[in-house]
């Protein structure tokens, strides 16, 4: 198949990853995958085995002029391609995907509800309204849109390195002075990183004895005054990454939306043999007694007392059935997963 997928940037975030990482994949199933971005924009941050292809864009007029000719621009590269099938990931090209040739299988692989995110009052009417059109629709949770639009194909997930996660050590929770407990921070409010923080805080002064914090990334300046004994760790690569889940005994991935919904440091920290709470997947698939509905102080203070008092069966028990969930989420089985939906549907 020839698969075409039109992005306006490649960013860094999880959902560019996933984007870059799956093309490869579908490269690997046999395909000819490639991405249609402008001309004057960046290289994928995430390395890719997908061709690139670019059109003519223009910042000369206005903001909205400038968007409207990039827009026809995008779609008029797009169509002349022929592909046999087109992959929206994002709102903003779910109508020009929907508008290419009839021939043309059509899909839109939704990783986040963006109505949630968009910050601007019409791009959330916009993004919302995207749920309705008539593609392919294919998300990376169950419960990632409402359920009058939940009208998905198939549930396919981020995909996960496990060779570069995996370890062979357990948590160490009763046999240490201190526990070591990890967040990756991020700026983004809805991300929770100052909620966690706070809530943390609020944990009784002999459980703050037995913590040491790990945080990733980024850490609020409204928060350094709640922190107590806390470590923090500079990301820069996955490899980085990799060896700070591996730092921690137990890792909290949780934030203030999407409940259940794919979440990468869940996942990653699965992989990793750490203890995990977090409100969403993989883990929320799964039967743990750490996860949790939602956020709140109580969950996750209860969820952490919890692991305090779990014996090292339970701990080896819990981490054992991470890894088997977490099997599923590996890059080759999840390219074959959808490449057998874009070739049946």
């Amino acid at each position: 198949m020839n698969i075409l997928i039109p992005v306006f940037s490649f960013g860094r975030g999880g959902g560019e990853r996933v984007l870059s990482l799956l093309a490869s994949e579908l490269v690997k199933n046999g395909n000819r995958v490639f991405f249609v971005s402008p001309e004057s924009g960046n290289i994928p941050y995430y390395p890719t085995e997908a061709e690139i292809f670019t059109f003519p864009d223009t910042k000369k007029f206005s903001r909205s002029l400038n968007f409207i000719i990039n827009y026809f621009n995008c779609w008029k590269k797009c169509r002349n391609l022929d592909a046999d099938v087109a992959i929206a990931n994002y709102h903003i090209t779910a109508l020009l995907v929907l508008f290419l040739k009839r021939n043309t299988k059509k899909f839109y692989y939704i990783q986040a509800n963006e109505a949630k995110l968009c910050p601007r009052f019409l791009r959330k009417i916009f993004a919302f309204l995207t749920y309705f059109l008539p593609l392919n629709k294919i998300v990376n949770s169950k419960t990632i849109l409402p359920n009058f639009i939940n009208n998905y194909i198939a549930v396919i997930p981020a995909g996960i390195d496990l060779n570069l996660y995996s370890s062979k050590k357990l948590p160490l929770i009763n046999s240490v002075d201190k526990v070591k407990i990890g967040i990756v921070g991020r700026k983004e409010p809805y991300k929770g990183t100052i909620e966690l923080i706070n809530a943390l805080s609020n944990l009784d002064q002999g459980l703050k004895s037995r913590i040491k914090l790990h945080i990733a990334i980024h850490i609020p300046q409204d928060a350094i005054g709640k922190l107590w004994d806390f470590e923090f760790f500079e990301i820069n690569n996955d490899t980085d990454l990799s060896d700070f889940y591996k730092s921690n005994d137990v890792v909290i991935a949780v934030g203030l939306i999407e409940n259940g919904a794919f979440h990468y440091p869940c996942a990653e920290a699965m992989a990793s043999g750490r203890l995990v709470i977090s409100n969403y997947s993989p883990l929320h698939e799964t039967q743990s007694v750490l996860k949790i509905s939602d956020f709140s102080e109580i969950n996750v203070l209860t969820a952490l007392e919890q692991i305090f008092n779990m014996s090292e069966d339970e701990i080896s028990e819990e981490v054992t059935s991470n890894l088997l969930k977490i099997n599923d989420c590996s890059w080759e089985k999840i390219g074959k997963k959808m490449n057998k939906i874009l070739s049946e549907h």
